[in-house]
């Protein structure tokens, strides 16, 4: 044992940053402001647990994206290690976490009349390498420490081979190993009446805890993977409650990088500097945002050049070794088993939670990026014989359909059971003064649907132009392609461009430079698509699930502040004009 000085109060002291959006032009940008956030994320109970409440969220304001807590002597996840992180991001996923652990110690701490009153155990579960450990694991380390000492005197943070006793009385950090700390010192802290609570996290390859390793009488909570070797015997053992942390989204990776890449100054900057780091700033989110389109929102891979390079060929092999024997192995997305047995499976997908019933957290598998999705997609419908995705997907997950949504709303236009349902249901959204209504071609001409797929690839790739096939679904490779997440055309019963959007808002209004931009990418895949879409009409079709809130009304082409008063007006004539928009809601049953 040793005591490691200054870094217990370099974690009780930590700074800190927030960084926000505000409203800029037509979207928003990102701006670091000091200290804590002065309106945090706020929080509902739905059943046993918490979610974010997105309602209390005012248009226009600006929103908190990401805090950052900033330790000078690092945070106990990397002391004794070669590479220093100082830095820990806490997004609304991480500080959900400290909110329900939270929820626990006043449990504990309120009276109950009990003298054995056993503090509830935790398991926290999420995706490799998103930042369980670094960015959770070192987030409720900095809280407890913030908590009453006088009722939770002690904190250990246990992470492989070695421990980290922070008594808050002497303010002290002394490492142990693993198995002095909890053979000998938690028991005697125990004995003689002190409470504590035990962070342990299951590094890689790393060892479970053993069922003995703290007192009932103490809080614990586990940080692993979804590989159930690390933690279902301590947690059966323990009737340990789940928590599962999802991937940060997107905007979370764009405020760390924004983070990443300012210069530490806070305050108002000299224009051209500003004009330089904005430029910097650009440049580095657009290769991060590459990234992540290819192997997903897992910052190991996407802030790591040479992680990321790993991990794209090892998707690319994983790919390649799904056959029509082993699809469904491979394809356990969307099933309420927690994980996949092959290891190879674990680089395209991500673990996701669901509320299965009254608010009990389950985690569910799903593809780990727009590019995995579509190119397991194609992968699965280009066999012999053909894997029906649609029934694949569907196969015994009823509620968690909306895991893998847009991943089945797509596959479902594959599927000729589903398209003779889907047509029947379509329901059509008529602009204001439109007096004529109007079937979908899908309705028209069921059998003219997609049967297989293609992949958009990314055209910074400088993919070269295909001809245009109908009876193909084709699946952009970017998550951020505009105006649709899929598409296909058919020829009969007139030349028809059919739009599918996934979306589980009660509206979807687009902007004239989206509908632009939509355009100008079409045209940049297809040959000779100035002359095939002369005549071409338009259906935008919104898929939602029945949890959704259903769209009634026609959506919207609104003005772009980017675009001429002329080029806003042609747009918004085409879009009123050429476009049929219908809604259909995909269920389980279909």
């Amino acid at each position: 044992m040793y005591v490691l000085k200054g870094c217990y109060e370099s974690v009780y002291n930590a700074r800190w940053h927030h960084v926000v959006e505000v409203p800029g032009g037509e979207g928003m940008r990102m701006e670091v402001k000091e200290g804590k956030p002065p309106q945090p994320w706020t929080y509902r109970a739905v059943g046993y647990t918490l979610e974010k409440d997105d309602g209390v969220e005012q248009s226009g304001a600006e929103r908190l994206r990401l805090m950052v807590l900033t330790s000078d002597k690092e945070w106990a996840y990397s002391w004794g290690w070669f590479k220093p992180i100082r830095d820990c991001y806490v997004n609304c996923e991480v500080e959900r976490v400290w909110r329900i652990v939270s929820g626990d110690l006043t449990e504990w701490f309120s009276p109950h009349g009990r003298t054995d009153f056993e503090p509830r155990q935790r398991v926290l579960i999420g995706t490799p390498g998103i930042g369980k450990s670094m960015n959770a694991g070192s987030y409720l380390l900095y809280q407890l420490l913030q908590y009453d000492a006088e009722k939770l005197p002690v904190v250990v943070y246990v992470i492989g081979s070695k421990s980290f006793l922070l008594d808050k009385t002497s303010r002290t950090v002394t490492q142990y190993p693993t198995d002095e700390i909890s053979r000998s010192v938690i028991s005697s802290l125990w004995q003689r009446g002190m409470k504590g609570y035990i962070i342990y996290d299951v590094a890689m390859k790393g060892t479970p805890p053993a069922t003995t390793f703290a007192p009932p009488q103490w809080g614990m909570i586990v940080l692993t993977t979804p590989n159930e070797n690390n933690f279902e015997g301590w947690r059966k053992h323990k009737t340990a409650v789940p928590l599962i942390i999802n991937c940060p989204d997107r905007t979370d990776v764009k405020a760390m990088c924004f983070w990443e890449k300012h210069n530490g100054q806070v305050e108002e900057e000299e224009e051209e500097q500003a004009e330089k780091q904005a430029r910097e700033q650009a440049k580095y989110w657009e290769t991060v945002e590459e990234r992540m389109d290819k192997v997903g929102p897992i910052p190991r891979c996407i802030f790591n050049e040479s992680e990321y390079g790993i991990r794209l060929t090892a998707i690319g092999k994983a790919v390649k070794d799904i056959n029509a024997s082993n699809a469904t192995d491979y394809m356990g997305v969307g099933r309420s088993k927690i994980w996949i047995g092959e290891y190879v499976s674990h680089t395209i997908v991500k673990f996701v939670r669901v509320q299965a019933v009254s608010g009990i957290e389950v985690g569910c598998n799903a593809p780990v990026s727009r590019s995995a999705m579509a190119t397991i997609t194609y992968h699965l419908t280009h066999m012999t014989p053909p894997v029906d995705v649609f029934n694949l997907l569907l196969d015994n997950f009823g509620c968690f359909l909306w895991v893998v949504f847009e991943y089945a709303g797509t596959a479902a236009f594959m599927n000729p059971h589903a398209v003779d349902i889907i047509q029947r249901k379509l329901t059509e959204l008529q602009p204001e003064g439109r007096l004529t209504s109007r079937f979908s071609v899908l309705s028209d001409n069921p059998r003219g649907h997609p049967t297989r797929s293609k992949t958009l690839k990314k055209l910074s790739d400088n993919p070269a132009r295909i001809n245009l096939e109908y009876g193909v679904l084709y699946l952009p490779a970017v998550g951020n392609f505009p105006l649709v997440d899929a598409l296909f055309f058919m020829e009969s019963p007139q030349k028809t461009l059919v739009g599918l959007q996934i979306t589980t808002a009660g509206e979807h209004h687009t902007q004239t430079s989206t509908v632009r931009l939509f355009k100008e990418r079409v045209a940049s895949y297809f040959n000779g698509w100035e002359k095939l879409s002369r005549d071409m009409t338009w259906e935008i079709i919104y898929v939602q699930h029945a949890d959704s809130t259903p769209i009634i009304d026609w959506q919207r082409c609104n003005d772009s502040a980017n675009l001429t008063e002329a080029e806003n007006r042609e747009i918004k004539a085409f879009w009123e004009e050429k476009v049929h928009q219908y809604q259909v809601t995909i269920t389980a049953e279909m």
